[in-house]
């Protein structure tokens, strides 16, 4: 069943953080809705680097993002950020300053300029104000907006806007990230920007990216977790997802599309 909600079709600078450590682990997570869709129970963790999340829609993405987010409460098991167990209402407050979430669709306030808007974020995520200044100077340079700082948000292009979103999701210093399809609606040479910015974060931090372009597997993924009817049929490195869809798909497919098409199919 699909899950609820889900559609029916298919730069330079530093963030300022060394090496994360941490990241999410799920331990026996479930969540189900009265539709008949059930997510897990799922065991499953997200180190340092890039964790791509795929799937076909209603494979239960959306729902596991909301998990791990803290936005939805599991039904069952627990979600650790950092170690930190979100059982507890204390426990979630504690691992949310500690996330960083960029949404599929977010809204930007079009009449303030990025450095506003960034400032603003910062207190809400109780950044503290002697500090506020060099955060925003930081994440602006690691999206490569510092250029654009003072121009209204209406101005700015589609890519540079959810390049903006990132830093959005990075303004509080964060150690874990987590990124809705962050280059869905960008042309391929905005893609190739927001990537780039990706990468950089990683080396700082465990991010979790969600995406249905096979592109963005390729270029990304330190591992991929491949998600269908609630469950994970994959959990590894794109090396070992390419080395089981061999010999599977279309002729003219990539090694990834191959993989994944296989991935598909084995289970139906």
């Amino acid at each position: 069943m699909r899950e609820p909600g889900a559609a029916t079709k298919a730069a330079p600078g530093s963030i300022g953080r060394s090496m994360a450590t941490g990241g999410l682990k799920l331990a026996s997570v479930m969540k189900s809705y009265p539709t008949g869709f059930r997510l897990g129970p799922l065991d499953m963790e997200v180190g340092p680097g890039i964790t791509v999340l795929v799937g076909p829609n209603g494979a239960g993405k959306s729902t596991l993002m909301g998990l791990c987010t803290t936005l939805l409460d599991p039904e069952s098991g627990d979600i650790l950020v950092n170690g930190i167990s979100t059982r507890s209402r204390a426990g979630r407050t504690a691992a949310r300053a500690k996330v960083g979430y960029l949404p599929q669709e977010f809204r930007l306030p079009r009449r303030a300029t990025p450095s506003q808007f960034l400032h603003y974020v910062a207190w809400l995520r109780r950044v503290p104000s002697a500090r506020r200044q060099a955060r925003v100077d930081q994440v602006l340079s690691s999206v490569g907006l510092t250029g654009r700082r003072d121009e209204r948000i209406a101005r700015l292009s589609g890519g540079m806007k959810r390049r903006l979103g990132i830093a959005y999701a990075l303004v509080h210093d964060p150690e874990v990230i987590i990124l809705d399809e962050p280059t869905v609606g960008l042309d391929p040479q905005q893609r190739l920007q927001a990537r780039k910015v990706l990468r950089t974060i990683a080396e700082e931090c465990a991010i979790l990216v969600s995406t249905h372009l096979v592109e963005d597997v390729q270029a990304l993924a330190d591992r991929v977790v491949v998600l269908d009817e609630g469950q994970v049929r994959f959990h590894g490195s794109p090396q070992s997802l390419i080395r089981e869809g061999d010999g599977s798909g279309d002729a003219s497919d990539s090694p990834m599309e191959k993989a994944l098409s296989r991935m598909w199919t084995a289970e139906k």
